[in-house]
């Protein structure tokens, strides 16, 4: 009876007797396998949240730059009109490269078109 009663109380603890020691059943070392593995996932779980937030972070100052720099004033040195634009919209364009032509209204341009007998 006592042998009974030892088993029923540990069989009430979660603990598992079998022939006079104590060994976990396959169930509970699988379910220890599986806490261990769902406690590994969340970790990961974890980290590659950790991960996400750091890039969407570094592609919220990666768009501010990109808006920053995808356009610039040009200051003119002449007071005149736009006589022509040589860059297309949304076009790359490098230091030093014409963008576009201006027309000088504060200097005065004649052009005049007479034949050759006149010119020579």
């Amino acid at each position: 009876m006592a042998v009974v009663e030892i088993a029923l109380r540990a069989a009430n603890a979660d603990v598992f007797l079998g022939d006079g020691y104590n060994d976990a059943p396959y169930s509970e070392q699988r379910r220890n396998e599986l806490e261990t593995s769902h406690e590994a996932l969340l970790a990961g779980l974890i980290q590659a949240s950790a991960r996400l937030d750091t890039i969407a972070a570094r592609i919220g100052v990666e768009r501010q730059r990109t808006t920053t720099l995808g356009s610039a004033a040009l200051l003119s040195t002449v007071d005149g009109q736009v006589w022509e634009v040589l860059a297309a919209n949304g076009e790359t364009v490098q230091r030093g490269q014409e963008v576009l032509r201006l027309m000088d209204c504060g200097e005065s341009m004649v052009t005049v078109s007479v034949t050759e007998s006149t010119y020579i």
